[in-house]
């Protein structure tokens, strides 16, 4: 058995980082590849994209389907949350007599979620049937009251 020197260590450290090494050079290579193969895809979709407006200009690039809220992704909102969200609005009913819209329910002192729960949790809370929409006000801010 060798003596264990700091000097035996590194030699270990360095046979044993070997193997790594040659696996990040090659997902290296891999990466380089894939992007001078989609750089060629793009220039290749330019060019058929201008040669299509020179041919047919009525054409226009097809984009990709949005969702209903306009292509963002919807904020997740917890059931929990939600039940807590909806008792508070039951709760003061009577503070909010042009509705619930986001931003003043979560200047609330009592609110305890952020603005962008708030919002998230109104849409779901409509979408589930529990608010009604009652009005939209300056700013696209949506009123909603309870059902």
């Amino acid at each position: 058995m060798s003596e264990l020197t700091p000097e035996s260590v590194r030699e270990q450290i360095a046979e044993l980082a070997v193997p790594l090494r040659e696996q990040f050079e090659a997902v290296e290579q891999s990466v380089e590849l894939k992007q001078a193969e989609l750089a060629e895809l793009r220039t290749i979709r330019a060019e058929l994209l201008r040669t299509l407006r020179h041919i047919d200009p009525s054409f226009k690039k097809p984009m990709p389907k949005k969702d209903l809220n306009g292509g963002f992704k919807a904020k997740q909102v917890a059931e929990e949350t939600l039940q807590r969200v909806e008792v508070f609005l039951r709760a003061h009913d009577e503070e909010f007599p042009e509705g619930f819209a986001a931003s003043p329910v979560s200047r609330h002192p009592e609110f305890e979620w952020s603005q962008a729960t708030a919002s998230a949790a109104l849409n779901v809370l409509h979408d589930e049937g529990r608010l009604r929409l009652d009005h939209k006000g300056l700013g696209g801010a949506k009123f909603y009251k309870l059902v």
